[in-house]
């Protein structure tokens, strides 16, 4: 009896013009942003992209060299074009400080450096020398963690572990552990051989990579200093554990992505955090998916549950509908049903049409390069397609709990306009309200029930991506978008965000179930 009310519900749905057209239109809008945003991979080879004549000359060089896209030396000529080390007047360097303060230079002799650092870059081109190149790198990068190494060797054999608590204690242990575990996986990188590494821009970024991480490990021995020197106001009591427990945090994402750079030469394979900057880009342009699809296909939920129920009692054919020989359960769950097939054909139209027009932009070669994960243990591979279907999967959770609350409230008020304003609320002004939460808990100092909080997850496409850029250098800054106002600094994440968002529509919906079956219909 469920299969035959859910295909009358589908029926009645679908042949309304303006289910297909909204559908349509969420698809036609992907295919609009998808192929007007740009994902940018680098400077272009194109000299006719430049307007200032030194970037000119040097794109004209490298494309005299042969410089593409997927070569090696791409990222050196990126990293010459960014530096700007040419004086655009010519060799001459200006005595005016002002004008040397204006392009970048503090004095003639840095510039004088800068200079020669560009011309050893160039040479790296004109030689075609990639084993030289790499060398360069790791040698710097072994240079980076030898000193750091030594500066946390001192600090750790100078610190005083009596002020210390007993969680103190264990959290500075494992912050032991962890930087050792740190410094092992930068000799594996440096001490790679040079000659066997594939000369493409992808292996170029797993070296740069890892060198800023590396440059990111230590900032001085502030955080193994006694607690009176880092300020008692601040860093006394459960605050300075805190403090010691975010060292480790970023101790071991720095190790996570450490351990996938050496597992990219290794195997001499590559994930998306690196190959979407060659010639496809197919990852990095993916990334808008979240936030249009699953935001389109959230207000459309909205507002085809919230007049699911509560339309019958406006047009009085609720009478009509619970006199049926059925249970006012299996009325409700095939509307429900109904509703969110449309939301997910809606989703995956949208979907469908950013992953073909970015196919055709970019190439489709990114969505079967591997994607590379750390799962505390070892590193883990799979395909990036498969991957960001899984992501894909997990995000609509949020589009999800939009369409069941407003369809629980369309149930339980009988208003079209409150079941559908109050979420719609929720999803404008989730963000600013969670912020206010998050704030008043840590006023409160706790902060720890902050993951919990299902509001907390109200945007759950935004923590989608999460675990992208887990190799990448830009690691902090796109898990600060992604994430939100809050993100990891609240403890949140997609994990517990995908297992307290379903719970709590799972509650409101059975409210709502239960309020109908044992309301007086009249």
């Amino acid at each position: 009896m469920f299969c035959a009310l859910y295909k009358n519900e589908m029926i009645k749905l679908f042949r309304r013009k303006g289910t297909i057209i909204i559908i349509c239109i969420i698809a036609l809008l992907t295919l609009l942003v998808a192929g007007s945003s740009f994902s940018g991979r680098g400077y272009s080879l194109n000299p006719d992209d430049f307007s200032a004549e030194f970037m000119r000359k040097n794109c004209i060089r490298a494309r005299d060299a042969g410089v593409t896209e997927d070569d090696w030396r791409y990222d050196v000529y990126n990293k010459i074009q960014a530096g700007g080390y040419q004086y655009q007047g010519g060799d001459h360097y200006p005595e005016d400080d002002h004008i040397r303060f204006e392009i970048g230079y503090d004095s003639s002799v840095i510039a004088d450096q800068q200079k020669k650092e560009t011309e050893a870059l160039w040479k790296y081109i004109d030689d075609n020398d990639s084993a030289g190149y790499f060398a360069s790198i790791q040698k710097r990068t072994a240079d980076m963690a030898k000193k750091n190494h030594e500066q946390y060797i001192d600090a750790v054999k100078n610190f005083d572990r009596k002020s210390l608590t007993s969680a103190e204690e264990q959290v500075f242990l494992q912050i032991e552990s962890e930087y050792e575990k740190l410094f092992s996986l930068a000799d594996g990188i440096c001490n790679f051989d040079s000659a066997s590494i594939p000369g493409t821009d992808a292996f170029c970024k797993v070296l740069s990579g890892a060198e800023k991480q590396l440059a990111a490990v230590y900032y001085g021995s502030g955080f193994i200093s006694e607690k009176a020197e880092l300020g008692s106001n601040y860093y006394s009591g459960d605050k300075y554990l805190e403090y010691l427990e975010g060292f480790l945090e970023g101790a071991r994402k720095r190790s996570e992505a450490l351990s996938i750079y050496l597992y990219s030469l290794e195997h001499g394979v590559t994930d998306t955090a690196t190959a979407g900057y060659t010639n496809s880009g197919s990852r990095s342009a993916l990334l808008g998916v979240f936030g249009f699809v699953f935001s389109a296909a959230a207000v459309f939920g909205v507002f085809l549950a919230g007049a699911s129920v509560s339309s019958e009692f406006s047009r009085k054919t609720v009478n009509m509908l619970v006199i049926r020989p059925v249970s006012r359960t299996k009325i409700l769950l095939s509307k429900l049903a109904a509703c969110l097939t449309a939301v997910y054909s809606a989703l995956i139209a949208g979907v469908l049409a950013y992953w073909l027009i970015k196919g055709i932009m970019m190439g489709f070669s990114d969505y079967l390069q591997p994607y590379l994960w750390y799962d505390g243990t070892t590193v883990k591979s799979c395909s990036f397609g498969i991957w960001f279907i899984g992501r894909c999967a997990l995000a609509s959770l949020g589009t999800v709990a939009y369409t069941i609350l407003a369809f629980v409230l369309s149930t339980v008020t009988r208003s079209t306009p409150v079941s559908t304003v109050l979420p719609m609320l929720w999803f404008a002004l989730g963000n600013i309200v969670n912020y206010i939460i998050y704030a008043l808990c840590r006023r409160a100092e706790i902060t720890g029930i902050v993951r919990y909080l299902p509001s907390m997850y109200s945007n759950l496409w935004n923590f989608a991506t999460e675990g992208l850029f887990a190799s990448n250098e830009n690691l902090d800054i796109i898990g600060l978008l992604n994430a939100g106002f809050l993100g990891a600094g609240a403890g949140l994440d997609l994990l517990h965000g995908a297992v307290i968002l379903p719970v709590f529509t799972i509650v409101i919906a059975v409210i709502g179930f239960v309020t109908f079956a044992k309301r007086d219909i009249k």
